[in-house]
């Protein structure tokens, strides 16, 4: 007895040894050598996109009030849901097979993807053409008033080509493992846009149609400039094109599939907004939204680097090495974002009144707990990526469904009543059944590839 009992003292204190220096070795792990250089310039890129759109929604806030900032977010889900439908066919299956091509191979491929990009685009502007003629039809045949949008529709039929071909650049760059050229395309844009929106705000000139002018012109002018300093070698082939397509399709069906379900809080919460309540309540909810966009972007930053990472680390290593950037991952996202949801719990409401005025008053629950959110959410995206690396994308599908259950409920029970802090809520609830599930499926799935590599 007293052998064991001096066994199992000997086990417990090894394992708290462990556990106590387990934290910093995840840690550390992102911050030592290239990968810590590779990652600071991802999150500084981020930094850079969000501190942008940050920028950019507070003066159309300050500029043309709560009504238009509504009207903007409402159009910014037509982009989101257009860039996310981009990401799952075109970015995605580039990231995860390009670490499996040669140099030549990977010329190829990249140049289908080109390819791919700009028949998506067509088709998706020809889409937009259609909804822009549907608010034509007489209001009784229309589901919802779309006439404050109808403006926006047509301009975005322009302008959202050319904020597509931004995406592909920088999904090109990251998935190259290449961020400092994201970076330079995206600082260029940055300065144009912010420029010129704080020079039509200046003259009083500004509305929202115009600042998405404004957005594209600067998108294309920077993705004009990538394309000519030739960042990377696209060889386009037709024949190599449609072979690329049918073997990417075999991913990106489950990766689309998943996007469209699993992101419907960010697409839905606006319109579910304006709705039950009115555009006003829509630019509430948005200028809450970038706010905590702040947390975003170092959890976005850091996943533009770390997905093609996943990726290189399981070809590479297999589970054991996926295992470990996903826990280094893991705890730096809690340690950092849990700190600045404390934070948006003090000072949120303060904050979003001193940016966007008197019409953010009582906003304070709503950014804290958008703010919990985006800690959940990180939790999520890094299973999801593990996922991703190891090409079961279909086994996201299952949170992706029990993530639309949750919003389609919670749409219904929370927003008429709450309003924006409602909209809040279900997009915590959303984030937390999403983790949770798609925790558990990773872990299942890690164990199957384990044991077939053993077995191997």
């Amino acid at each position: 007895m007293r052998n064991v009992l001096s066994t199992c003292w000997q086990r417990t204190a090894l394992w708290a040894r462990r556990a106590g220096t387990l934290p910093s070795r995840m840690l550390s792990g992102l911050t030592s050598g290239s990968l810590f250089r590779a990652s600071t310039l991802s999150v500084l890129d981020q930094a850079v996109v969000s501190g942008t759109n940050f920028a950019t929604s507070v003066i159309i806030g300050r500029t043309c009030g709560a009504w238009e900032l509504g009207a903007y977010y409402l159009a910014l889900t037509i982009v989101l849901f257009s860039r996310g439908v981009q990401e799952q066919l075109v970015g995605a299956p580039y990231m995860i097979y390009s670490q499996r091509k040669s140099p030549e191979e990977l010329k190829t491929f990249a140049g289908s993807s080109l390819v791919h990009q700009l028949i998506l685009s067509a088709t998706i502007v020809a889409i937009l053409g259609l909804l822009g003629l549907s608010m034509q039809l007489p209001a009784e045949w229309q589901w919802f008033d779309l006439s404050q949008l109808k403006p926006l529709i047509f301009v975005l039929i322009g302008v959202l080509p050319l904020l597509l071909i931004r995406e592909f650049v920088r999904e090109m760059s990251f998935a190259n493992l290449r961020p400092a050229v994201a970076l330079a395309v995206d600082s260029a844009i940055a300065t144009l846009q912010l420029s010129a929106l704080a020079l039509l705000g200046y003259w009083q000139l500004l509305n929202v149609p115009l600042a998405y002018i404004v957005i594209g012109g600067a998108c294309g002018l920077a993705s004009l400039a990538w394309f000519l300093g030739k960042r990377q070698t696209l060889i386009g082939k037709w024949a190599t094109a449609w072979s690329d397509w049918r073997s990417n399709w075999i991913f990106a069906r489950w990766a689309l599939a998943c996007q469209i379900l699993g992101q419907t809080t960010s697409y839905i919460m606006p319109w579910a907004l304006a709705a039950w309540h009115d555009s006003a309540a829509t630019g509430v909810f948005g200028a809450c939204t970038t706010l905590v966009g702040i947390a975003n972007m170092f959890m976005l930053g850091l996943s533009n680097f770390l997905s093609p990472r996943n990726a290189q680390a399981f070809a590479r290593g297999g589970v054991t090495e996926l295992r470990s950037v996903l826990q280094q991952t893991i705890a730096l996202f809690v340690v950092s974002l849990g700190a600045f949801a404390g934070l948006s719990f003090a000072i949120g409401e303060w904050v979003a009144t001193a940016l966007y005025g008197a019409s953010l008053e009582g906003s304070g629950p709503t950014v804290g707990i958008l703010a919990l959110g985006v800690v959940a959410n990180s939790i999520s995206m890094a299973c999801g990526s593990g996922l991703w690396a190891m090409d079961r994308p279909a086994a996201n599908f299952r949170a992706d469904v029990c993530v639309m259950t949750v919003v389609i409920i919670g749409s219904l029970t929370l927003i008429p009543p709450w309003g924006p802090i409602g909209a809040a809520m279900v997009t915590l609830l959303s984030h937390l059944v999403a983790a949770l599930v798609r925790g558990w499926t990773l872990l299942t799935v890690m164990r199957e590839v384990a044991a077939a590599e053993v077995a191997s």
